[in-house]
């Protein structure tokens, strides 16, 4: 049976489907009954309505804004409407802020919201995650950013280069040709891929987990030390030869 290919999305497709993402997410905020003074939910029909006009910065009404939505209702209109009014930047944002959280696996969001800015009270397991993947979203962004996409401008070459680091190891979208890439580009793009998202995650790959204990055993055998620590942790290597096995079996099947 042959595999399944998933069509590739194009830049304007990426950009219509973000729109349609958050005139969805308007419209079920405006259909809740906390947002209409009355206490009742709206009809969605109407929502959806007052949703797209205000994206789109129209001005249309089917519900009179002032005196039927309460304070609630009225922020997400206010909101929709700046984001209208800023264009596709802030829902590159908000698609790339899903496919982070989405990448780094629920435990570690669960360390976020238990614990938030006290780092010496997260789990070993999202400490190295977070720091994984800031690793791996940064570095390339800045390799893409001046090899990739020099022929873009300003803030464009920076979202651009930004949304390709974040959404090559989980979600597969690309707001760029990856035909136009070079071939050291096309070749970054198939490591990111090769590791993935994080363990607990929505996403594939060897995980970054995996990633992070092979370049402590690799420092601790350049430092010649018998075993390798991070975070005041010492990696067993129970743990390391796991890793290695992962790694040699995602190369061959690779």
């Amino acid at each position: 049976m042959s595999a399944i290919k998933m069509p590739r999305l194009s830049s304007f497709q990426i950009i219509l489907l973000g729109f349609l993402l958050v005139i969805l997410i308007g419209a079920s905020l405006l259909a809740l009954p906390i947002a209409g003074k009355s206490g009742q939910g709206t009809p969605f029909l109407d929502a959806l309505f007052t949703a797209t006009s205000a994206l789109c910065v129209t001005g249309l009404v089917v519900r009179d804004t002032a005196t039927y939505w309460s304070g609630f209702g009225k922020v997400v209109i206010l909101l929709l409407i700046q984001i209208g009014g800023l264009g596709v930047v802030p829902i590159n944002v908000v698609l790339m802020l899903l496919i982070i959280v989405g990448g780094i696996g629920f435990q570690t969001l669960e360390d976020i919201r238990t614990n938030r800015a006290r780092l010496n009270r997260y789990r070993l397991q999202s400490k190295l995650i977070l720091a994984t993947s800031a690793v791996l979203i940064i570095i390339p962004a800045i390799l893409f950013c001046f090899f990739e996409y020099a022929h873009l401008l300003g803030g464009e070459r920076v979202l651009v280069s930004l949304f390709q680091s974040v959404t090559t190891r989980t979600a597969g979208f690309n707001t760029a040709d990856f035909a136009e890439m070079t071939e050291a580009g096309q070749l970054l793009t198939i490591l990111l891929m090769l590791v993935g998202g994080s363990p607990g995650s929505t996403a594939g790959g060897m995980k970054t987990t995996t990633l992070a204990v092979l370049v402590i055993a690799a420092t601790a055998v350049f430092r010649r030390s018998e075993r390798g620590a991070v975070f005041g942790r010492t990696v067993p290597a129970g743990i390391v030869r796991s890793a290695a096995a992962i790694l040699v079996a995602y190369l061959t099947l690779f």
